[in-house]
């Protein structure tokens, strides 16, 4: 209900990207709240390979899990020019590239990437939805939930 949602939205607001997943034994305690058959949604870009394994640790033992993978406009059209420094936010590394020359291999890896995250999730019984930042923001929920913009039909 409302009440909920609006719980969870200021959660999430509270929430700062940094850093890296937390180790297994730190995620322990979420692990052992989780019920078998309840329903988790995970809300990632989906670059840490910590949290995808988690991921597919609660699928294993009969947690129903839906990933939104989130990623930016410019992840998926890399509209960039001239020299570039790119720097990840959670980490601090960076790149230092010329965008006109690194767009169409950036491109075709970042397809590859996808395809094999979707691949990936799916042999673990994991339902994905991929959506950008500049897309509606229930429009992975409108996917993964089914619902169409007349409420209750089917997409």
């Amino acid at each position: 209900g409302a009440k909920h949602r609006d719980a969870c939205l200021w959660a999430l607001s509270q929430v700062a990207a940094s850093g890296s997943w937390p180790s297994e034994s730190a995620c322990r305690p979420v692990w052992e709240r989780v019920g078998a058959n309840a329903l988790v949604v995970m809300i990632s870009d989906d670059f840490d390979e910590a949290a995808l394994a988690l991921a597919e640790r609660l699928s294993a033992a009969r947690r129903e899990l839906f990933n939104i993978q989130i990623v930016t406009a410019e992840e998926r059209d890399f509209p960039f020019a001239g020299g570039q420094r790119f720097v990840d936010t959670e980490t601090g590394a960076e790149l230092l590239t010329d965008a006109v020359a690194s767009r169409d291999a950036y491109l075709e890896n970042f397809s590859i990437a996808r395809a094999a995250l979707a691949r990936r999730l799916a042999a673990s019984g994991i339902r994905h939805v991929l959506t950008y930042l500049d897309q509606p923001v229930d429009a992975p929920l409108r996917q993964l939930f089914g619902h169409s913009k007349r409420r209750g039909s089917a997409p």
